[in-house]
């Protein structure tokens, strides 16, 4: 069947929080090694001001490196890693007949249309809609 997508993938927007005064406790080369132990390149390390700064939190997969060394530091407290469940980072790659923006559109009108006909059909089934509550 044709398909004018190539890939798509949804994840939770991330949610890092550094701990700066922990940070500030670390050596310039602690701090750079915390900053390289995260393999997507979240963090940054800028020389002259000596700070660490979130570079690119979208690229972060949860992989809790970061979190490994700060413990590897003693230092447990000084990054947390958390989704944004209200949030998502949503990714669509086309082969080029389509632009993803419309292959995004259409796709949450199918959605949107699959839902209507399941939740019809819920509520006209006798055993199903007592039990169910759609809301208004």
């Amino acid at each position: 069947k044709w398909s004018p997508v190539c890939t798509v993938s949804m994840q939770y927007e991330p949610d890092i929080h550094i701990n700066t005064q922990r940070m500030e406790e670390l050596k310039e080369t602690q701090r750079e090694d915390w900053v390289k132990s995260c393999p997507t390149k979240v963090y940054s390390y800028n020389a002259k001001t000596r700070m660490v700064d979130i570079e690119n939190s979208e690229r972060c997969m949860y992989c809790q490196e970061c979190v490994h060394k700060a413990h590897d530091l003693d230092k447990p407290d000084l990054v947390s890693i958390g989704m944004k469940h209200e949030r998502y980072i949503y990714k669509v790659e086309t082969t080029g007949s389509l632009k993803a923006i419309t292959v995004l559109l259409e796709s949450i009108k199918v959605l949107k249309e699959k839902l209507h006909v399941l939740k019809d059909r819920l509520e006209t089934d006798e055993e199903f809609s007592t039990n169910l509550d759609f809301g208004a």
